[in-house]
């Protein structure tokens, strides 16, 4: 059996992605009913996120999509037998959910972008946002607001949208706590 370069590529990236899915964050709320979707009044489809008995992990298969966001994809890939898709383009994409974040462990490591992952650098993971996109995160309990760079694939938690570096986490004001509910949105 012959190893071709697509094999490598493909096995590469499954690696990467489930570096990327480590269980080590596994703090934030964890009740969201995605049968119970709503719209706010911008039109951005969001869950009910509350907590559950155990407030152990973030759950969710909302995927927020807004008005005028252009839903081809560029390409799809699969972690833990979930398939996601990535957008051709931002648009005036917008969500809400729970931002996390990620350092020392990955500090180092390569990026689903290619590039070195720096926890020190405004940078984020998001599972269907184009890579080099840049996002607005608001911190919706402080009003605290950060702009990041999507490079890396993430976070495979369900309930979480974004995780973030720790730089960006600590402008947010979420080290502490490791996660917060937000509001992503695309900026052009």
């Amino acid at each position: 059996m012959s190893i071709t370069i697509k094999h490598l590529l493909a096995f590469s990236l499954s690696i990467l992605l489930m570096a990327c899915a480590s269980d080590d964050l596994n703090t934030a709320p964890s009740t969201v009913d995605s049968t119970e979707q709503n719209t706010n009044d911008d039109g951005i489809i969001v869950g009910h996120i509350g907590l559950d008995d155990n407030d152990s992990d973030a759950s969710t298969e909302t995927q927020a999509v807004s008005p005028g966001v252009d839903i081809s994809h560029r390409y799809q890939y699969e972690v833990r037998g979930k398939q996601y898709k990535v957008f051709n383009q931002v648009g005036q994409f917008q969500e809400i959910g729970i931002a996390s974040w990620y350092g020392p462990g990955f500090h180092g490591k390569k990026t689903a972008s290619g590039e070195k992952y720096n926890m020190h650098k405004m940078t984020a993971a998001h599972k269907t946002l184009p890579l080099g996109s840049r996002v607005l995160v608001t911190n919706l309990s402080t009003g605290k607001k950060v702009t990041v760079r999507i490079n890396d694939r993430g976070p495979f938690h369900r309930g979480r949208v974004i995780d973030l570096s720790k730089k960006a986490a600590h402008k947010l004001g979420i080290i502490k706590k490791g996660w917060a509910k937000v509001h992503v949105k695309a900026i052009q």
